[in-house]
């Protein structure tokens, strides 16, 4: 009798009687009918009564299998999100996802989302981090991790900022060999710039230290990066820790792998210069 009844609305609405289908497809909504559901949330959205869709939509959810019922209500949080501008109630509808599969990836990809525009950084990372656990290309993960890498240092959150981030760059690393060619490069220099930047302005220069050093041990012995890398270190000891001896053996190493490089050389100079006769020798 249903089918019937919903055959008879699908006959008016192709007619252009849509109040009599309208009408006839909530009378089978009432009773459970499934595909009268849907399409009684399809003419309650192109009218705009976002709210009524959403309601039919919830009521639908509940009839099917747990896969579908994730589609519906993935389709719901959007629509929360899009249409109306509640989030919260959009988050709520993705922890419901989430109760039925724990690793549904649309459902965290849309938590991060919403937590990010509502401004809920420590649960956005939160969610970003369980996507990222749930990788198993340890490029993909790498990515994750820079992205809540990234967040945190944008909120200040720099303790949790370095230590994502060093893991972001490790995931790089188990990934691939670095090379100058290769397409994880550019992540891997901008999560260890992000690191930079966050212990200077946080006067970690212990920290720093320790990072330079990491990263120079991360490379390969002739990447192009290492000497560059040795004289930032030195920076470190010469301008920060007041380190002469440390500053003296960085800028050597810095200047035996760019020989050509005057400033290596100028400031080596000047360390010499301020330096012992042993360091001399």
């Amino acid at each position: 009798m249903v089918d019937t009844v919903a055959l008879s609305a699908a006959a008016h609405l192709k007619i252009g009687q849509q109040e009599r289908a309208l009408s006839l497809y909530m009378t089978c909504a009432e009773q459970g009918h499934a595909e009268a559901m849907a399409t009684l949330a399809d003419i309650y959205a192109l009218r705009g009564d976002h709210t009524r869709a959403i309601e039919v939509q919830l009521k639908r959810a509940a009839t099917l299998d747990p896969a579908e019922r994730i589609e519906v209500l993935c389709e719901v949080s959007d629509t929360l999100f899009k249409s109306i501008g509640d989030i919260e109630s959009a988050i709520d509808i993705c922890w419901q996802v989430l109760s039925i599969d724990s690793d549904c990836r649309k459902a965290l990809h849309r938590l991060a989302v919403l937590y990010s525009k509502n401004e809920q950084w420590r649960d956005a990372i939160k969610t970003i981090l369980r996507m990222a656990n749930l990788e198993q290309s340890a490029l993909l993960r790498g990515r994750y991790l820079q992205a809540a890498g990234t967040i945190a240092c944008e909120q200040d959150l720099h303790v949790e900022a370095v230590a994502l981030l060093n893991k972001a760059i490790e995931s790089f690393f188990s990934d691939t060999l670095l090379s100058t060619v290769d397409s994880t490069r550019t992540s891997v220099f901008e999560c260890f710039e992000l690191i930079v930047a966050t212990l200077n302005k946080h006067h970690e220069w212990r920290e720093l230290e320790r990072n330079y050093r990491a990263m120079i041990c991360r490379l390969e012995p002739g990447d192009p990066e290492v000497g560059a890398l040795w004289r930032s270190l030195g920076e470190v000891y010469r301008d920060k820790l007041g380190e002469k001896d440390a500053a003296i053996n960085s800028y050597e190493v810095a200047s035996s792998l760019d020989q050509s490089g005057l400033t290596n050389h100028r400031v080596l100079v000047d360390l010499y210069e301020g330096a012992g006769a042993d360091q001399l020798d």
